[in-house]
């Protein structure tokens, strides 16, 4: 199976599941393969966009597809991509300018980048195994633009396995 199907795989079965801390990936989260080709219709798709409620009440902004397997900072990756800090700061969890959710990365078996890994500890990421870090301090909106500036511009984000939140439920 190539990478892209499994990509597709994964998130469909994300989709599916939920998205953990009890929350479900939001219904009108645009797959991979049905990316915006413009950018009208990015920000049609993502900056605009109202946001939608799932299934066990919690409000959901619109994830780009770059950021599909982040199902909670995604939201505020995104934002942030519509260069809309205002939308960014009315996400769940997003307190005073800061995401007070906690954070768990991880790249499975893989091991991020030393680049990752130094931006990680400079943000108060701790490495719990070779592949996996948690952030259980507020992360503000600056740190988290320096963390989704690196995901796009590295392959880290395409060979990150999972995100989820810690204190989301």
């Amino acid at each position: 199976m190539n990478t892209r199907l499994s990509l597709i795989a994964i998130a469909t079965i994300t989709a599916l599941l939920g998205a953990g801390c009890s929350s479900k990936t939001s219904e009108n989260k645009i797959q991979p393969e049905q990316a915006a080709t413009t950018k009208m219709e990015f920000d049609t798709q993502y900056c605009t966009a109202e946001p939608q409620e799932n299934d066990i009440g919690s409000i959901v902004y619109p994830i780009a597809p770059a950021y599909w397997n982040m199902p909670h900072i995604g939201q505020i990756f995104t934002a942030l991509d519509c260069k809309n800090s205002d939308r960014a700061n009315k996400i769940q969890w997003m307190k005073d300018g800061n995401y007070t959710a906690g954070v768990t990365l991880s790249w499975g078996d893989a091991r991020p980048s030393e680049e990752m890994r130094s931006l990680l500890k400079e943000i108060g990421f701790t490495e719990i195994t070779p592949g996996v870090w948690q952030n259980k301090a507020p992360i503000s909106l600056e740190n988290l633009d320096r963390l989704r500036i690196l995901f796009r511009n590295s392959q880290q984000g395409e060979m990150l396995e999972a995100e989820d939140c810690l204190d989301c439920g």
